[in-house]
């Protein structure tokens, strides 16, 4: 007696693909950056983070860019003795620009995941162009930088008010 075989074929997720093919991705303002220049995509890691997952935490080493494509990422900074939730990162938003426009070498707010999330990684080096982040990338991440910035400032300004 004779057993069938199923036979399956394993295909590794493109992240070119990836941002193609999901409307959310496309047209977001990173996945439109990024698909101007697909050999960037090349270089990035798809990563999934399991529930309750720490991204990082300030002070980690990093400097990568990681894109959401699906899931949250809540984000926390700290000013003074106050960790505050600074923002939350869905679909198409991205994470670590802040060390990726700097050049810092460690993370500047936690990153936790209490969901569960995947995110495509991308290596700083690989978004340099001259030594600088290219300009369509920095055009998209600059305003996102200053928003965190300002908010993690406001709301460290009420919380020292109490």
């Amino acid at each position: 007696m004779s057993q069938g075989v199923l036979r399956v074929e394993l295909k590794r997720a493109d992240a070119l693909e990836l941002l193609a093919q999901d409307e959310v991705l496309r047209v977001a303002p990173v996945g439109r950056a990024l698909l101007s220049s697909p050999e960037l995509l090349q270089r990035g890691v798809l990563r999934r983070h399991l529930p309750g997952g720490v991204l990082w935490q300030p002070g980690d080493e990093g400097q990568s860019l990681l894109v959401v494509l699906s899931g949250l990422v809540r984000l926390y900074g700290r000013r003074d003795a106050d960790l505050t939730e600074v923002d939350v990162a869905g679909k198409g938003d991205v994470l670590g620009e802040n060390e990726v426009l700097s050049g810092q070498l460690r993370r500047s707010c936690a990153a936790v995941t209490p969901e569960g999330a995947e995110v495509l990684e991308l290596p700083r080096e690989a978004l340099l162009v001259h030594g600088a982040v290219r300009p369509v990338l920095a055009q998209v991440l600059e305003p996102i930088q200053a928003a965190r910035a300002r908010r993690l400032d406001e709301l460290s300004d009420f919380m020292n008010r109490w």
